[in-house]
């Protein structure tokens, strides 16, 4: 089988891989039961029953198989028990491998550079030994999902790394990493307003790894902005902050002629949350808002707190399980042609859209843009800003929001006075401790500009940061950066599809129109499912122990 690209799939050559398929010869069990004198023998297969054994066999040996796709393109399998030697940075062990063609290269006792895998796949959950943890950076692992999951696998909890603060509900994230960072290529920087202040010499943050994920982290920082007793910091999307000392309420809010405003209000506990079309889930809804603005005579931005529906983490799910089998062999061809995400994720979201905020001009009688909210993620409320122009001298501000229907919740919506702009201090952990224990291997991870701090599935994390001045009060932002690995579950590679894997990528519009009906089934249990199946953490400790 030819490795290609996802995009040029046909029902031609798909016929052809199955054609394949069948025709390869038997595995040769005997040949992995039986024992040498020389040590454990390989099986011989092709490399479409190499793949099936990876992920099929049963035999109890001391670690799981491995299968490492390496950057110029070769792919290795190895069966047998094999070793990492983290000091020279080599892995060895029995097995095959295979060139770009899928064609036998050398089979036997195998050893290649740690430094030349794009990505690693294993068949099992792993115990931390022998240097185990070098590969989970890389790593995607076939896992079996909770009862909850199983009935309903497109709507198991996911999540990057969660954030609590010890002032808030324990079971209300402040904040959530990275969550569009689904490859170590796709690794980026992303900030989270804790909706919180201080006056303080130290604040604590709690992170958690939920779900079925790796989380790979490079910084962990909490921003310090200083402010006066009657201000809090706004940011907007592009991390600008600025102090506000004033924010007013909406005085009206219709969505499609429905009075939303209790939904928009601070002190209501409900979201604004509308239903995907049952016919196209690219559908847009308008939501307008009024504001009497007498008493903002600088500055003006729209405050909004927004979080995503598990409409996107439908599809992530989706194309994962489209992707079956080959989930590894296209997240190593996302690794090599960074095109390939790009086309996955711009397509979708492009037809799907941003939360665009728009003015209305009196004088000119027409909407005009101001900017547009985007953040990936369902578990953690954002809040940010969009700076607003000075349309006319009417005291009646009237903005609209542009969305796509079922895709947003909205808890909060203001009209916010900008004092100035403010810089952030930008603050390192200084102690740190990982499932109820001090770490010092762990901070020093995270502290190594060259190093990531692995987080696996349970894991949670206590960080303490050191403010500078106790007496000044600062408004607290959260900065992570990094990237996670997606766990494949088991439940998800008996809907391989590597034909709607292709809609999903090049024809997202009629993708979103064909996949409504079967969207709307999981809308109705979605939430639940996700919430039940999120993973416990240990109890968290105190550092006063």
């Amino acid at each position: 089988m030819v490795c290609q690209n996802i995009d040029s799939f046909t029902p031609q050559t798909i016929n052809i891989v199955k054609m394949r398929k069948v025709i390869t010869i038997s595995i040769l069990l005997l040949a992995m039961l039986n024992q040498s004198c020389k040590g454990p023998a390989v099986p011989r297969f092709q490399y479409e029953k190499a793949g099936d054994f990876i992920k099929k066999t049963n035999i109890a040996k001391e670690k799981p198989d491995l299968k490492a796709h390496l950057k110029g393109g070769d792919l290795v399998f190895l069966f047998n028990n094999w070793h990492i030697d983290t000091v020279a940075g080599f892995i060895t062990g029995e097995g095959q491998r295979f060139d770009y063609n899928r064609r036998i290269r050398k089979e036997g006792n195998l050893k290649f550079p740690m430094d030349s895998v794009l990505i690693y796949e294993m068949n099992e959950d792993l115990e931390l030994a022998d240097g185990i943890m070098a590969l989970f950076p890389l790593a995607i692992v076939n896992v079996a999902v909770t009862l909850a999951c199983i009935t309903n696998p497109k709507a198991c909890f996911g999540s990057c790394p969660t954030f609590y603060t010890e002032d808030g509900n324990v079971f209300e994230a402040k904040g959530e990493g990275f969550s569009n960072a689904i490859a170590p290529s796709l690794e980026y920087g992303d900030v989270d307003d804790l909706k919180t202040s201080t006056r303080s010499d130290n604040f604590k943050i709690i992170m958690k790894n939920e779900a079925q994920e790796t989380h790979c982290l490079k910084a962990v920082e909490l921003w310090a902005l200083p402010i006066s007793d009657n201000q809090n910091a706004l940011m907007t999307r592009q991390k600008d902050f600025f102090s506000s000392s004033a924010q007013i309420a909406p005085i009206s809010a219709y969505a499609d002629g429905k009075d939303v405003l209790n939904s928009l209000l601070e002190s209501d506990q409900h979201e604004y949350f509308s239903a995907a079309d049952a016919e196209n889930l690219a559908s847009k809804e308008e939501l307008i808002l009024e504001f009497e603005a007498t008493e903002l005579k600088q500055e003006q931005a729209l405050v909004l707190d927004f979080r995503q529906s598990l409409m996107t983490t439908y599809f992530i799910y989706s194309a994962m399980a489209y992707m079956g089998d080959e989930v590894s062999d296209v997240f190593a061809k996302i690794e090599r042609e960074k095109d390939l995400y790009s086309k996955l994720n711009n397509g979708l979201k492009s037809e799907l859209g941003e939360l665009e905020v728009y003015l209305w001009n009196e004088e000119s009688k027409e909407w005009q843009l101001q900017g547009a909210l985007y953040e990936t993620g369902p578990i953690a409320v954002n809040r940010q800003i969009v700076p607003l122009q000075k349309m006319s001298s009417s005291q009646l501000v009237k903005v609209k929001l542009l969305m796509n229907k079922g895709l947003w919740r909205l808890d909060y919506a203001a009209l916010a006075k900008l004092d100035q702009k403010i810089e952030p201090l930008k603050l390192q952990p200084n102690k740190l401790k990982k499932n109820g224990s001090t770490h010092l291997f762990a901070k020093q991870q995270l502290l190594d500009a060259e190093k990531h701090l692995i987080s696996l599935p349970g894991d949670f994390f206590e960080l303490e940061y050191d403010l500078p001045d106790p007496n000044q009060k600062y408004a607290l932002h959260l900065y992570s950066k990094g990237y996670y690995m997606e766990w494949m579950r088991n439940e998800w590679l008996g809907d391989k599809n590597l034909l709607k894997l292709n809609q999903m990528m090049n024809h997202p519009r009629r993708y979103l129109k064909r996949e409504a009906e079967a969207y709307k089934e999981y809308e109705l249990v979605m939430e639940e499912v996700f919430w039940s199946s999120q993973i416990e953490s240990k109890k968290v400790s105190s550092y006063e122990n």
